[in-house]
């Protein structure tokens, strides 16, 4: 799939699944859980997934991260890998949810958060050529972003981005190309997702951007609609969840202070931690 119809599969399919489930009243276990863990998932997930879910295409050589503050980083790696290397791969996701699990370590402070908004916004307005998008997008990590300092909504977040990584894939699985799931050590073979070839889809052709991107939109719309009043109350929610947390930096502003203490104590503990996963391996 192209950049931006990743984006918008991806945020689709997400909250379209557990729509899909709530409709048809699929009760099982992993059901429920499923409809728990997404509709837990914090407003501001949303424009964070669309940055996300453009990642494992990073490997690309004319990807618009490229021209993000990524580009460093992504210069590297594009010069030693090629498209869907490991990126897409089982070792890509494990990878991109031990940088989540060392995010959960190093947790979160209102100084960091900050810098991460900024460059969220800064990335973002290059990857999505849509201005209306844009200007909602900066807007809800403008508004919500203090949310993220709350244990509980921070930990949801992390998970959000491991699933915005991982339809990626899914997003992939039904071009031509498929899917490499996992390559098989010690031989060439690999675990490949593969659509009969006259079902699947030409990356950038007529099919994926005269009917794929238009039926996602009207997915999207109609997941807005018939679902108004649960994202009425996610927004009404996240934003009364907002006023606290400014409310008790405000009454509070020692907090700054002590976020300057503690991010180094932070980095230090994700550092051990990454040790110690090397040195096993």
């Amino acid at each position: 799939m192209e950049r931006k119809t990743h984006i918008l599969f991806t945020i689709t399919w997400i909250y379209w699944l557990a729509t899909l489930l709530k409709i048809y009243q699929i009760n099982n276990e992993w059901a429920l859980f499923y409809i728990l863990l997404v509709t837990s998932f914090p407003l501001i997930s949303i424009p964070y997934q669309a940055i996300v879910t453009t990642l494992p295409d990073a490997d690309l050589h004319n990807s618009r991260l490229h021209k993000t503050v990524l580009a460093p980083a992504l210069w590297i790696l594009s010069f030693f890998v090629n498209h869907r290397w490991a990126t897409h791969r089982i070792e890509g996701i494990l990878i991109f949810s031990l940088f989540m699990w060392g995010l959960y370590i190093l947790w979160t402070s209102i100084i960091t958060l900050t810098v991460i908004s900024f460059l969220a916004i800064t990335i973002l307005w290059v990857l999505i050529d849509k201005k209306i998008i844009n200007k909602i997008f900066s807007t809800i990590i403008i508004l919500f972003f203090p949310i993220l300092l709350i244990p509980e909504v921070y930990k949801y977040f992390l998970v959000s981005m491991i699933f915005a990584y991982i339809f990626h894939m899914f997003g992939d699985a039904f071009s031509k190309e498929g899917w490499t799931v996992a390559k098989i050590p010690g031989t060439k073979k690999k675990l490949r997702f593969q659509l009969p070839y006259y079902l699947a889809f030409r990356v950038g052709g007529g099919f994926e951007r005269g009917i794929i991107k238009p039926l996602l939109w009207c997915v999207l719309f109609f997941i807005i609609y018939i679902e108004h009043n649960f994202w009425i109350d996610k927004i009404t929610s996240d934003l009364a969840l907002t006023f606290q947390q400014v409310g008790i930096i405000y009454h509070n502003p020692e907090l700054l202070i002590s976020d300057l203490d503690n991010i180094k104590e932070r980095v230090d503990i994700v550092l051990e931690f990454i040790r110690k996963v090397v040195g096993s391996i």
